[in-house]
């Protein structure tokens, strides 16, 4: 095991978003909410990577670790550290992002389960020490990629259209004149370098988001040298996103000495119930929760404002997906190991 003092503790505040007052009714009504939204604060390990961390976050919101996910800067921190240029994105590829041609299986070299306690296979990925096992993430292998494929000095041709208000937006990036928007009427093109071009215009030249973070980096390397708030984006069909925000600010000695002695997260609040596992993120579960404990009125007035049908495939081959039976909705959660209680805060790592 590392020694204590080769490692300092970090306080984490990870918060559902994408929380509309539609749904914050719904949560502090029947989900169990105080606060805003679905929140979790623990303490962990600062050496531990963020392919760990992963692993943490999807015990801390009950998530059972069956669909992709990544981690992104926020909208503000990709400008700040970018310039607002593709050029100081570029830069960055292999030191804080990964490379977008990074290799399919290699995302997945951590996923070794087979068999036996799922549980204690978690516990165990997100229990220091923390090393890196792929060959993606490497310095070499990002720059090598990123500088094989993307060419900085490349003229581009942007696309703008306009929508059905008559706004004009940006409609897609293309190396050709022929090539046509994305959506919309087109209304102009722009011809520009690649290296002069907004980062957030990459999302469509690649497979892979441009915003995705190394998970090799530790949680201390992007606080010292990135940023203090990541964004943890799971299973990108439902698209749940969680603020993560980092501090030094240690509010329990007893939980930072035991997060030093196991070399572990350990849980320090949770406000709100756990998710769950495909239920079509934060409408779908507040629409979920409304068919466990609300009243017909309830569910009218939400299902009149929200589009709650379709959201998930999984959901609708159970039989359950206008969420309005309350015994075939919980048979569901419950097959997906959600629980209506919330499991003590020393038993959740």
């Amino acid at each position: 095991m590392k020694r204590s003092e080769d490692f300092r503790v970090v306080r984490v505040q990870a918060s559902l978003m994408n929380v509309d007052e539609d749904v914050r009714r719904v949560l502090k009504r029947h989900g169990k909410v105080v606060g805003q939204t679905i929140s979790r604060t623990f303490i962990v390990p600062d050496d531990m990577q963020l392919w760990a961390l992963h692993y943490a976050m999807t015990t801390a919101f009950g998530f059972l670790n069956e669909h992709l996910h990544a981690f992104r800067l926020t909208d503000r921190d990709m400008m700040r550290v970018t310039g607002g240029r593709v050029s100081g994105w570029y830069d960055l590829v292999g030191r804080l992002f990964r490379s977008p041609y990074m290799d399919d299986e290699d995302e997945f070299w951590c996923e070794d389960y087979y068999k036996g306690s799922f549980r204690n296979w978690r516990r165990r990925k997100y229990t220091g020490p923390y090393v890196y096992g792929g060959k993606c993430e490497t310095f070499a292998y990002c720059r090598r990629s990123i500088e094989d494929n993307v060419d900085l000095d490349k003229e581009m041709v942007i696309n703008y259209a306009t929508d059905r208000t008559g706004k004009e937006m940006f409609a897609g990036l293309f190396d050709n004149e022929e090539a046509q928007p994305w959506f919309g009427v087109a209304s102009r093109k722009e011809r520009r370098l690649m290296r002069d071009l907004e980062p957030d215009m990459l999302r469509t030249c690649f497979e892979r988001d441009y915003n995705n973070v190394l998970q090799s980096l530790s949680i201390r390397q992007v606080m010292e040298d990135y940023t203090t708030r990541l964004i943890w984006n799971y299973d990108f069909g439902d698209d749940w996103n969680v603020l993560l925000e980092f501090s030094q600010q240690m509010e329990s000695k007893q939980a930072e000495m035991q997060c030093r002695e196991l070399h572990r997260p350990v849980m320090i609040a949770a406000d709100g119930l756990n998710l769950v596992e495909d239920a079509g993120s934060t409408v779908g579960f507040a629409a979920l929760l409304l068919a466990l404990y609300g009243s017909p009125r309830d569910k009218a007035l939400f299902h009149g404002q929200k589009d709650c049908m379709s959201l998930s495939d999984e959901f609708e081959d159970t039989g359950c997906e206008q969420y309005e039976d309350r015994e075939s909705s919980l048979v569901w959660a419950d097959s997906l190991e959600w629980s209506e209680r919330l499991p003590a805060l020393d038993k959740w790592f």
